[in-house]
């Protein structure tokens, strides 16, 4: 997190210190070109929830209401490499290039 002060993302906040984390997602607004450079250099990205659950096809029938915040998160988040042997030097890259990237 601290490695990413600086970065033109939103990161959302700590919510429990002791919690294992499975994803590390951070919110861009220009997600896809983000995650083309990160490719580029190597970095592996997903973007695990494309869809937001009110456009699911399940509640289709439903006609559920907007959820404009839902529909923004869906095209922002990109969760970034994260797994139990990350070594340290390798966040420091993936901070790095997020950093430099972002920032292009």
């Amino acid at each position: 997190r601290s490695l990413l002060d600086g970065a033109p993302i939103a990161i959302p906040p700590e919510m429990d210190p002791g919690h294992v984390y499975h994803l590390f997602p951070i919110r861009a607004r220009q997600r896809a070109a983000l995650q083309d450079r990160l490719h580029a250099s190597g970095i592996e990205t997903l973007v695990h929830y494309p869809t937001p659950i009110s456009q699911q096809p399940a509640f289709e029938s439903l006609y559920p209401a907007d959820c404009p915040h839902a529909l923004r998160a869906a095209g922002e988040v990109l969760s970034l490499p994260l797994y139990p042997g990350l070594a340290a030097t390798t966040v420091a890259t993936v901070a790095d290039a997020v950093r430099k990237e972002s920032s292009s």
